[in-house]
């Protein structure tokens, strides 16, 4: 591992160092003028995650020669559920530590004493500071501003409107304010309105020649970008400054291993290295574009994913790409067009740019943002999102729904056509009344909804049986008019729709007749060994092997004083790595000194009941035993414990701060921080989200000298757990930078298999039914090579039978987590993934699906679901998608469960099935699943498959 390779690039957090900052230069020109002019307020708004944060931060380096100004950073978030005197406490507080002023010159007023009288703020507070600061005047640098806009107490939020307005008019010349709205300034009309006179700027993004700098300074001297390189970046991020140091850091790192690797010419970035590397930056940038993407409104959204799947299919017209998706085009939605332009996310291209390759009139500005739109959320994702568009008529809708399940569908249809006149997208309307018309027998109307039904979600079969019945009627009614054409278009759609359906077949018939027509060595030296892999415990440091890319990627973190949140499932080797990164020989090898870092590693799941008060008392209780009796700090953190009061947000930061103090790093090492992201009898929703903000807060704004660095793992992504974000304010995982923890490379599991005694040379059979077993998952090749040793010890004879027999009682309870961390859906897709090889292996025609491909389409969320997990992967064969398991003996394992299923578990399953497909569908499924059930022919038939691997009656070693 080599050491000093430091990634420059920085995600997640503010940029605190000049000399890590580029570009903004017209910003700090217009801001500086204002400020000489005497100006109270400068109001500077942008898109989410477009740099606001580090443009604040920046403001006192480049501006630093206005020496009769004081520049005083501040943040608002988490201030939108206090009380006015709480965030006046709030302000006080950081301005005093923010200046470093002694408690004898200026006095933070009290909770207490705000709430009573606020001007002791505006006035008293504010006096002590400019007697302080004498000629000088203050800049609050006010970062999260629109956080109190949105606040459900408006109350408050007026209060405290009120009460800056009141300074800005009566000490116009003693103090300016420059607050940061982060969002278009026509929905905030209420800070609009305050600072109407005030002159504003927008945050933008950057222009090419400080794209340029972004992109090749912070690793300049290390890489060379060739221009091509530079072009591609340009091309995929816009300017935008936070995916061009996601993309730009993801290039460092691959470039860091190839010097390990020894690569020749491994710092020469090019063209291809961009190309090749835009999916992993897409998925790190994961987390950032989820939160670009809620800012967005529901209708900008589906204009903006029409228009990205425009550009994806080369389509020329959003709005008839919406329409063959069964949208009805409103005023919401040519506003949302004009908005996104005005907005600066797309553009509207000139008839000159247009052509055979690219005829789109639209285009996203930031291709990045485009193409993960694509990936993460579909078009028919976000049309389905139109329901909550209008949420007064929700009241009309649940009546109509009422009304039908009493049986009076007369009166439903009424309501559902009074919903659909209001919001005609309301798709969950269109579905009741549909299914109202088709009760009610009006035929020609319920197919007309399920077509356009249809169009909307296509590929769904949930629909698809009451469409049929829909057909047949309306064919039947035109068949008794005399109106045979139209009725046999009406069959023929059905027959499509439902290939095997016996009815519309003879309906089809019939109408065909009326118009006249027609898919084992050196056991011995063995048994004074010590078995060398590592089962139900974190493997040791010494034997930890791989990981190298986000390993690198945590010492960055952990040098940039950021954060770093490691997501995987359950055996993906998470604690192990946590308990590698503390270790003292690791950091020397990356050229760190343990000894001046606070490591504290903890598991969130210990910690039962989960509470916020819980969680802090154990994390000041380790610190303290990190730190020594001889620490000064020592007896502040002993009266801490001993306090019978819950231990507070500024407690902590006062222990960080005293640590900072003596040059030390704070490093908090989080496992299973799942734990936290539930609520419980003992853990409210509220008290979740108060202490998700403050840890943000802690993490990102704290006061002092940087010298937290946070590392946690999850089973899943943070912005797919935990409480759901406020769109207006920065979500609490913000700060982190995401990084999946997949299953092992070839490489990780051939140094994992080098871990064997040397004596021990396994054949090549064995490798290869190691690798079928174990699908490359940690826990499960720890499993398997920790058994494989002990049958070499124990002298016993390795067969293909014995040791998946005694691989399954091992790993039994790990497939049992799996099965049981994935839904009902999820689990069902697993089942069928199953069955779906049977046919292959079997060769028997009874294990054939009808329409094995409309599942895996209807599915594919569900499916990413799985293969995240590790539990599936994707094969493509030509035009194809396949699934199969990572691991054989977790496809056995789910054959096993089939094979010994009760009835209950089959009308379970029969049940869930109807979900996902037809009823023809499901009835074949429910047929192999009962043809399965107490036979061992499905799961014997993996065995002999591994056999042919391992033909040999006992194999192993060479």
């Amino acid at each position: 591992m080599a050491a000093g390779l430091n990634n420059p690039y920085i995600t997640g957090t503010p940029i605190n160092n000049k000399e890590k900052f580029f570009g903004r230069d017209d910003l700090f020109r217009f801001i500086e003028d204002n400020l000489v002019q005497g100006t109270s307020v400068i109001l500077l708004h942008g898109q989410r995650r477009i740099g606001k944060s580090s443009l604040l931060a920046q403001i006192p380096n480049f501006l630093s020669h206005l020496r009769q100004f004081v520049f005083i950073p501040l943040s608002l978030e988490g201030q939108s559920h206090g009380s006015l005197a709480d965030i006046l406490h709030h302000l006080a507080t950081g301005i005093v530590i923010r200046l470093n002023l002694p408690e004898d010159q200026v006095k933070i007023p009290t909770k207490d004493a705000l709430e009573s009288d606020t001007t002791i703020f505006s006035v008293d507070f504010f006096i002590q500071l400019y007697q302080v600061l004498g000629d000088r005047k203050p800049v609050l640098l006010l970062d999260e501003f629109d956080t109190i806009g949105d606040r459900t107490d408006q109350t408050t939020t007026q209060d405290f409107f009120r009460d800056l307005q009141s300074m800005i008019t009566n000490q116009p010349a003693r103090f300016c304010l420059i607050p940061v709205v982060g969002r278009r300034l026509d929905d905030v009309k209420i800070l609009v309105s305050l600072f109407r006179q005030a002159p504003r700027k927008e945050v933008s993004l950057l222009d090419e020649t400080h794209t340029r700098q972004l992109i090749t300074k912070p690793a300049e001297g290390i890489l060379e970008y060739q221009p091509s390189a530079i072009g591609a970046i340009w091309q995929l991020c816009a300017g935008h400054p936070y995916f061009i140091q996601v993309l730009c850091s993801v290039l460092f790192e691959k470039a860091r291993d190839k010097q390990e690797d020894r690569v020749q010419d491994w710092q020469k970035i090019t063209e291809e290295d961009v190309k090749k590397n835009i999916n992993e930056a897409i998925e790190r940038a994961d987390n950032g574009l989820a939160w670009f993407r809620q800012g967005l409104p529901i209708a900008e959204r589906v204009v903006f994913a029409a228009i990205a799947e425009m550009q994806e299919r080369f389509h020329p017209d959003p709005w008839k790409l919406l329409t063959d998706n069964g949208v009805v085009l409103t005023n919401e939605l040519y506003e949302a067009l004009e908005t996104l332009k005005t907005g600066g996310f797309i553009q509207e291209r000139e008839l000159s740019e247009l052509s055979r390759d690219r005829p789109y009139s639209h285009a996203i500005i930031v291709e990045l943002v485009r193409r993960w739109f694509i990936r993460r959320h579909s078009l028919r994702t976000e049309i389905l999102e139109l329901d909550r568009l209008h949420p007064e008529v929700l009241p009309l809708y649940q009546q109509a729904k009422e009304l039908q399940e009493q049986g009076d569908v007369i009166e439903a249809i009424a309501l559902y056509e009074q919903v659909l006149q209001i919001n005609p997208n309301h798709f969950q309307a269109l579905l009741g009344m549909a299914s109202a018309c088709l009760e009610d027998e009006q035929f020609s109307q319920a197919v007309e909804l399920y077509t356009r039904i249809c169009k909307v979600d296509n590929l769904s079969l949930r629909y698809r049986e009451a469409f049929v019945k829909s057909l047949l009627g309306n064919g039947r009614d035109f068949m008794q008019t005399g109106n045979f054409v139209q009725a046999k278009t009406q069959f023929l759609t059905a027959i499509e729709l439902e290939p095997e359906n016996k009815r519309a077949q003879q309906r089809l018939s019939e109408v065909e007749a009326q118009l006249e027509q027609q898919q084992e060595q050196i056991r011995a030296s063995l048994q004074t060994l010590r078995n060398p892999f590592f089962v139900g415990a974190p493997v040791p440091p010494e034997y930890f092997v791989g990981r190298r890319s986000i390993i690198a990627t945590a010492f960055d973190q952990i040098y940039n004083r950021s954060h770093l949140a490691i997501w995987g499932n359950t055996g993906v080797g998470k604690s192990s790595l946590l308990q590698f990164l503390a270790s003292p020989e690791v950091w020397q090898q990356y050229g760190l000194d343990r000894t001046q870092a606070i490591i504290v590693t903890l598991n969130c799941a210990d910690i039962v009941p989960f509470t916020p008060d819980a969680f802090w008392r154990e994390i000041v209780s380790l610190i303290k035993n990190e730190i020594g009796k001889n620490d000064p700090l020592h007896k502040d953190i002993e009266q801490i414990l001993h306090s019978m009061s819950i231990v507070r947000n500024d407690e902590i930061r006062f222990i960080l701060r005293k640590i900072a103090e003596q040059g030390k790093l704070v490093l908090l090492l989080f496992d299973d921080y799942d734990t936290a992201l539930y609520p419980s009898e003992n853990y409210a929703e509220d008290e979740m989200q108060s202490f998700l903000s403050d840890f943000r807060s802690l993490a990102v704004h704290d006061s002092g000298k940087r010298n937290l660095s946070v590392i946690v793992t999850s089973k899943k992504r943070l912005n797919d757990l935990g409480p759901r974000p406020n769109p207006n304010q920065s979500p609490w995982y913000n700060h982190y930078l995401f990084r999946q923890l997949r299953l092992f490379d070839e490489q990780e599991v051939s140094e994992l298999l080098g871990g064997m005694p040397a004596e021990l040379k396994l054949t090549t059979e064995l490798r290869q039914v190691i690798q079928e077993v174990s699908g490359r998952y940690p826990v499960l090749l720890q499993n398997a090579c920790y058994l494989i040793y002990d049958f070499w010890r124990s002298g016993q004879n390795l067969t293909i039978e014995n040791f998946t027999g005694e691989f399954l009682k091992a790993i039994e309870h790990i497939f049992q987590v799996w099965w049981l961390s994935c839904d009902e859906a999820e689990q069902s897709l697993l089942i069928f993934i199953a069955i779906s090889r049977l046919q292959n292996r079997l060769q028997k025609r009874q294990y054939k699906f009808l329409d094995l491909e409309s599942i895996i389409d209807q599915n594919e969320r569900k499916l990413t679901n799985l293969e995240e997990m590790g539990l599936i992967k994707r094969t493509t064969q030509l035009v194809t998608t396949n699934y199969q398991f990572t691991s054989l003996m977790m496809e056995f394992w789910v054959l096993r469960e089939i094979e010994t299923s009760d009835e209950e578990k089959l009308i379970r399953w029969n049940q869930i099935t109807l979900n996902l497909m037809s009823l023809p569908q499901a009835d074949r499924i429910q047929f192999i699943l009962r043809g399965l059930r107490h036979s061992k022919e499905a799961s014997a038939s993996v065995i002999d498959w591994l056999s042919k691997l391992a033909p040999s009656t006992s194999f192993g070693m060479r």
